[in-house]
């Protein structure tokens, strides 16, 4: 459980400034974050009761300070979580080049209308060790379809056939996206890196956005799910995946292997479907979690020869759901580039119905998509990422069913939302 007690944000620059005879103001910068506070010189005696970790609720109790301004401080920076004070000195996310919706600092959440919208976060964990494992976010960015590429919050303005589905978007039904960028600390310590990648999903949840994160390596699931969970009552989990990642590592410490043994220990995740399970595994107290009752298993076979409602009727419609794609789940020939490919797996066709069952059937509360690595342009496996990335993140959009080529029927699909 995280502490209460905050502290003052390292290296703020701190001006009082006004003319002769006229009130004097302070002005604190964080210049990590890009923020400023103005107020009274009595901001200084604040500042003081933070240089050691105290609980904001005590200090309210003690003090008569003005309302909302202890929040205030808190999203330009100003105060922090004293166990968040490494991790943040860097900062949090790095602007992503080209960005999947618009760039957003986390600092400027609260000018925009979250309500609904996605928020895209890059995490370039890298645990494999594989070549190329921290290059998966910008592959999958660099790959994401032009014509779905948001390029505004109300985007794309125009109708899109999706032929695929034989769908289409009308104009003016907005895809509301933003990027808040790569989180930074490639190769700093995993623990560090995760209390960013959190920092990010609570903060975009808060605001009732949905996050969705790109890796990297499948480790970045649990950072977001130990952010998410305590915004939920219950949620289930769609796992897409060769492999169970339910995998013990000695000493105990997360892996890419292991994401939903940790999540397990929650007992809010009620149900955890993995989809896409194959070849050999031996079975002895690695695996012993599989008689787990939480868990339901669909290999790619049964996958391949069942519909989308088939393979997903153990998820509830009434329960937050989050959606984790590990791309080592489609079969090799169709998305190459992963670290771990295993014979068999999904085609292309079915991973784009499951995702879409999920996009227009389950309240998606957070989403990743992992384990691609960049192995130079003609990226298969970024491209399939990319490709049901958008087909998520169009997943709210109504439309109305394509009766030929690019003429639409009469009205709305029954399934439009």
């Amino acid at each position: 459980m995280r502490s209460e007690g905050h502290v003052v944000f390292p290296d703020l620059s701190i001006a009082e400034f006004g003319d002769l005879g006229a009130a004097r103001r302070l002005e604190i910068r964080n210049h990590t974050f890009g923020t400023r506070v103005e107020g009274s010189p009595d901001l200084r005696q604040v500042l003081d009761a933070f240089r050691t970790p105290r609980r904001l609720e005590s200090f309210e109790q003690e003090y008569d300070v003005p309302d909302g301004l202890l929040a205030e401080l808190r999203r330009a920076f100003v105060l922090v979580p004293a166990e968040d004070v490494e991790s943040l000195r860097l900062g949090l996310a790095s602007p992503a080049h080209p960005p999947i919706g618009r760039p957003l600092r986390v600092t400027e959440l609260d000018r925009v209308d979250g309500d609904g919208a996605y928020a895209v976060i890059g995490a370039a964990v890298d645990a494999l060790g594989f070549p190329g494992g921290r290059g998966g976010p910008a592959a999958i960015r660099r790959a994401f379809p032009q014509s779905v590429r948001p390029s505004g919050p109300e985007s794309p303005a125009g109708r899109l056939a999706d032929l695929d589905l034989r769908r289409l978007y009308p104009e003016a039904q907005g895809l509301r996206c933003y990027d808040l960028g790569d989180v930074h600390g490639v190769g700093d310590s995993m623990a560090s890196v995760g209390r960013r990648i959190g920092w990010l999903v609570r903060a975009a949840r808060s605001r009732s956005m949905c996050p969705v994160l790109l890796g990297g390596d499948h480790s970045v699931t649990w950072f977001a799910l130990e952010a998410l969970l305590p915004t939920v009552d219950r949620l289930a989990i769609v796992h897409l995946d060769a492999h169970p990642d339910l995998y013990p590592a000695r000493p105990a410490r997360l892996t890419h292997g292991n994401p939903f043994r940790f999540a397990l220990r929650d007992r809010k995740v009620e149900r955890i479907v993995q989809i896409g399970l194959r070849t050999f595994e031996r079975f002895d107290d690695r695996l012993a979690l599989l008689d787990e009752p939480r868990l339901t298993c669909v290999t790619a076979l049964e996958a391949e020869s069942a519909s989308a409602e088939e393979v997903l009727a153990a998820v509830r419609p009434d329960v937050p759901c989050y959606l984790s794609f590990d791309v080592d789940v489609m079969a090799p020939e169709v998305a190459p580039e992963t670290g771990t490919p295993v014979p068999g797996g999904l085609g292309y066709a079915t991973a784009l119905r499951l995702v879409d069952h999920v996009a227009r059937h389950l309240p998606v509360v957070g989403a990743d998509f992992v384990e691609v690595l960049d192995r130079g342009t003609a990226n298969r496996a970024a491209a399939v990422a990319a490709r049901l990335l958008a087909q998520l993140l169009l997943g709210r959009l109504p439309f109305t069913a394509l009766t030929s080529y690019y003429s639409a029927g009469d009205g709305p699909n029954p399934d439009t939302p």
